[in-house]
């Protein structure tokens, strides 16, 4: 009684939720009968790819509600929610797949040669002509309103793509909290499944309220439409039951237990009935299409043994649910005629002997095998993910801890190469004369002392770019902004370069005297630094290097222009990354040796002064990587 008691109330929430969800479900469900051919739409923006995926959550919800065919999962709403999720990270390619993946067996040519064979059968067929070549529109629609899909996403840059699918996602109430919400809301009791009389008959009403209307809407649609309305003879019984009652009417009628008419013949899903022993007794076209053979070649065949059943759980097992239960839902693993592996959603149900009749099971199956892929892909690419994200993390902790540890010893020989060359130049510049060969001797140490010094200084700076790294990944990078003039930094950094390179011409332009920005001198000063050193050391020594500093409306531009190799455009593009370095660049001057970070810093650094960032570059014609800064604002004036 108690449990009487409970199946009703939840049948009432489950009710009630789709009283809340009904106008929402009416209007996705129109909209995917539109993307899936009964319109072509002249565009599909990516936010109608986000309304698509939403409807189709929208429509399995309504299916959770309701207990509707829950072992076919036909509108794939968890997985829409986890391309939602996915994509607003920047996962762009599960949602194509998935876009590609609905192109796939459109049977134009098989359409077409139906549509043939009606018009020159005697008497021609052309009502059925008719309904046929409006199907071929419909699928030639869907394939171009999913082509649009594509184009769109396409179309975009990454930046300006993630954009829009995050505004989307807001807007149809997908963010990546409330996706995470809505994907724990479906272990909630109104989503189990109940098999309930009032649940089916609802859904029985709904459905022929939508197909009724869309009868009515045919004319200012401008286009004909063939839905008929069916009227079941006790909407009140699921699917599963009112089979099993046909079955039964009709194998009362004759001791041949192979049912006959369209209900199972011409069912999309493989519906088999076998005997409680596994001899097949009933074979309809949906099994020939799934597994390959046909029904003459299936019937009296161990089913098991035909297919080469795997149990996620055991045969045996089963056999007991059935036996106790009457029902039996899960997951098989199968195999085709041609040897393909298949995984299949299968819904079994045992109906016990009754006068004149033996006991049969039916076994009714889908084919989940893409499905089933497409999850363990994104299980493990996930996995793949987190192991990617442990050994940065585990990478980054490691720079820092060996670019603290450089840093120490890198400190003392500084200091003692300085003692050195102080000691040097005292005894030099006490007045002793030497003999010949000491004064060789003494210039030879000096020499080899500045050697040294390059070679400090060279290993200082790959250490300092590895500490910022460390503290950029850990977030404990800081900047001391004040206000300061960029002219002037630049200047600096111009006449630093003059120095270190006396033998190289380098360029300064501007028309601009003083440039106030809210920045770190020091860091932007780094920036500069950068772009220089890697100008004079990817440019023949007798090419000039031109620096300009440039007022661009609230904007202040510093460009650096070589004249070297030039970059393509993928370099361009990659030249940012941390640790990239272009293998087939030869440096023209300088040391070769670099760790690939200086312009993927120099980015990180122009982004957190809220600037921007890039290169201009033609392959054989020089590159110009260029940053600007926004003028300080009044406030820090």
């Amino acid at each position: 009684m108690e449990e009487a008691i409970v199946r009703t109330a939840l049948v009432t929430q489950k009710l009630e939720a789709f009283e809340r969800l009904q106008s929402e479900f009416e209007a996705s469900l129109g909209f995917i009968q539109d993307v899936h051919g009964q319109q072509r739409f002249s565009a599909f923006p990516v936010a109608e790819t986000v309304h698509y995926l939403h409807a189709l959550w929208i429509c399995a919800c309504k299916d959770h509600l309701l207990n509707v065919s829950t072992h076919s999962r036909r509108y794939e709403g968890n997985m829409c929610l986890g391309l939602l999720q996915g994509w607003q990270e920047g996962k762009t390619a599960a949602v194509v797949a998935f876009l590609e993946r609905k192109l796939d067996g459109l049977a134009f040519a098989g359409l077409t040669r139906k549509i043939e064979k009606a018009a020159t059968v005697l008497p021609p067929h052309e009502d059925l002509a008719q309904r046929l070549a409006h199907g071929r529109l419909v699928l030639l629609n869907r394939r171009m309103n999913l082509l649009r899909a594509l184009d769109a996403i396409f179309a975009l840059s990454e930046h300006d793509l993630l954009q829009e699918v995050h505004a989307a996602s807001v807007y149809y109430g997908h963010t990546p909290q409330q996706i995470e919400q809505q994907r724990a809301e479906q272990d909630d009791v109104r989503s189990s499944s109940v098999l309930h009389p009032l649940l089916a008959q609802r859904n029985m009403l709904v459905m022929n309220t939508i197909g009724t209307h869309v009868i009515t809407q045919q004319a200012a649609r401008g286009r004909a439409r063939f839905w008929r309305v069916v009227t079941p003879r006790d909407p009140s019984r699921p699917f599963a039951e009112y089979l099993m009652r046909t079955y039964q009417e009709q194998t009362s009628r004759s001791q041949n237990v192979q049912v006959q008419g369209d209900l199972l013949a011409q069912a999309h899903d493989a519906i088999i009935i076998h005997s409680p022993d596994d001899r097949i007794l009933v074979w309809n076209q949906g099994a020939t299409a799934l597994y390959g053979w046909t029904e003459q070649e299936a019937l009296g065949k161990d089913i098991h043994t035909l297919l080469q059943t795997c149990f996620y759980a055991s045969r045996e097992a089963v056999a007991l649910v059935l036996a106790t239960r009457g029902h039996w839902q899960g997951q098989l693993t199968q195999t085709s005629r041609d040897g393909k592996r298949l995984i299949v959603e299968s819904c079994q149900i045992f109906v016990p002997a009754k006068a004149g009749q033996a006991a049969v099971i039916v076994e009714m199956n889908q084919d989940v095998t893409e499905r089933e892929q497409f999850l363990q892909e994104q299980a493990e690419a996930k996995a793949r993910e987190l192991a990617l994200q442990e050994t940065a993390r585990q990478m980054d902790a490691f720079l820092g801890i060996a670019s603290h540890e450089l840093k120490t010893p890198l400190t003392s020989m500084k200091g003692n190469l300085q003692l050195a060359q102080l000691q040097l130049t005292r005894l030099q510049q006490q007045g002793t004369t030497f003999d010949e060969t000491t004064a060789q001797a003494l210039t030879t140490a000096r020499s080899l002392l500045d050697r040294v010094e390059r070679q400090i200084k060279r290993q200082n700076r790959l250490v300092n770019d590895l500490l910022d790294i460390s503290r950029i990944q850990t977030n404990q990078f800081t900047l001391q902004r004040t206000r300061c003039d960029l002219v002037r930094i630049v200047c600096e950094v111009v006449e630093d370069q003059r120095i270190l390179a006396p033998t190289r011409t380098i360029r300064w332009h501007t028309l601009v005297s003083q440039a106030e920005v809210w920045a770190d001198a020091d860091r932007v000063g780094q920036v500069v630094n950068n772009y220089l050193s890697n100008a004079l050391k990817y440019s023949e020594a007798g090419t000039p290097i031109d620096v300009r500093l440039e007022q661009e409306e609230t904007m202040v531009r510093v460009s650096v222009h070589n004249q070297g190799p030039g970059l393509s455009e993928t370099q361009q593009q990659q030249v940012w990354k941390k640790f990239y370095r272009i293998g087939e660049m030869e440096a023209k001057s300088g040391s070769g040796m670099g760790l690939g970070l200086g312009l993927y810093i120099s980015q990180t650094l122009i982004e957190r002064h809220d600037g921007r960032i890039g290169v201009e570059s033609t392959p054989g014609e020089g590159s110009t990587f260029w940053f600007t800064l926004p003028f300080a604002p009044l406030e820090h004036i």
